[in-house]
């Protein structure tokens, strides 16, 4: 289990609506954790890096992906490289989509936290998700990323999941490479009971959570 401290960043956060400049806006921080989707060396490593992160609710998790195609899907523990949706039909599921990249640029797709339920996850490429290709969001204490990559590699099936199922597609964006993030832009909001709101991709954004939140974010290109 890749254990290394996940990479945090800061965001702008304001409790109103008004579409104002950020400097005129009360402002918090949001933690950001990064986990590294392959590794940005062209190497196209089957891993997720860090595999295994604990996020505080209100929290944001961004995935960063490197060459060549991988994507993040949202399964159960007990069914991995299934689609929770096809578990659990009434639960919308969280997929990046296939995020194919050369290097030259870093797309980013980015959730927010809204409870501490666990979230696993896999890549959804080839057979990428029974090779080992699979993380953790919260894990439970009798549950780690260990044993779900065991239960991964029996899997016969490595399942997208389709666009017709109740899975609710995110808005990515990208880096240029060699690019500072100075915070992401595309951000979906996450329940594991199954709530997911997809917010606009824009440099300010409006998510409701509890209550509405102004997301000021862009990525410096």
């Amino acid at each position: 289990m890749t254990t290394s401290k996940p990479t945090t960043t800061t965001m702008m956060m304001s409790s109103t609506t008004t579409h104002s400049t950020s400097s005129m806006m009360p402002t918090s921080t949001v933690s950001v954790q990064v986990i590294q989707v392959s590794t940005a060396n062209n190497t196209n490593a089957l891993v997720f890096t860090p595999n295994s992160v604990t996020a505080a609710v209100g929290s944001l998790v961004q995935f960063q992906f490197h060459p060549m195609n991988h994507s993040v899907v949202q399964s159960t523990f007990a069914n991995p490289c299934i689609p929770i949706n096809n578990i659990m039909p009434s639960v919308k599921g969280i997929f990046s989509g296939f995020q194919p990249t050369t290097g030259l640029t870093t797309p980013i797709f980015t959730i927010l936290i809204n409870d501490t339920q666990p979230i696993w996850y896999y890549c959804s490429q080839g057979m990428h998700c029974q090779l080992g290709m699979v993380g953790v969001i919260n894990p439970p204490t009798n549950e780690t990323v260990v044993q779900f990559a065991a239960l991964a590699a029996k899997a016969t099936v490595n399942l997208s999941p389709s666009i017709m199922m109740n899975t609710t597609m995110g808005t990515n964006t990208t880096l240029k490479a060699n690019a500072t993030m100075t915070a992401p832009i595309t951000v979906q909001t996450h329940s594991a009971a199954g709530s997911l709101l997809a917010a606009s991709r824009e440099s300010l954004f409006s998510i409701v959570t509890a209550g509405i939140i102004v997301l000021v974010g862009m990525a410096a290109l």
